[in-house]
């Protein structure tokens, strides 16, 4: 059995693999693979494009009903805090604002960390949302629970 690591580089739209060369004792390159490969990767692209396509849309609906529930939330958190409906409306405004300011970066963040670290991300800071919200004893907390699921959505 030969054993090979394929390199793959992006070139325009198409994706080229080869294989990875190594020197031999006289210091050419020579390739690791024997005469039979056939050029192809271990997994068809249409496969992994198919799966990372059923991540990212598992994500976003998991991300989609954290955001609106925490909203929906509203409601109960008023009778336990005893809120007025002038504290539901701000806690909601706080909710907007920061979501509206972080997709002001959204585009730069995504640039700069990769768009699939920006989901895990926003996935951690719904998490952090909740767990603050679940632990919640105070006013501020709810601020802040609200600030994080914000950014998070």
């Amino acid at each position: 059995m030969n054993l090979a690591t394929l390199i793959e580089e992006q070139v325009d739209t198409t994706t080229v693999s080869r294989p990875l060369q190594s020197p031999d004792a006289s210091g050419k390159r020579r390739s690791v693979l024997n005469s039979n490969y056939t050029g192809t990767s271990p997994i068809p692209s249409s496969v992994r494009d198919r799966r990372a396509n059923t991540i990212l849309s598992i994500c976003n609906f998991l991300s989609k009903g954290w955001e609106v529930g925490i909203l929906g939330l509203l409601a109960f958190l008023q009778h336990r805090f005893a809120l007025s409906l002038y504290m539901i409306g701000f806690l909601s405004t706080v909710f907007i604002v920061s979501q509206i300011s972080i997709s002001l970066f959204a585009g730069k963040i995504a640039h700069a960390i990769q768009s699939r670290n920006v989901i895990l991300l926003a996935i951690t800071a719904s998490g952090f949302g909740w767990l603050t919200l679940l632990f919640a004893q105070h006013i501020p907390a709810l601020f802040l629970a609200y600030v994080l699921a914000g950014l998070a959505s």
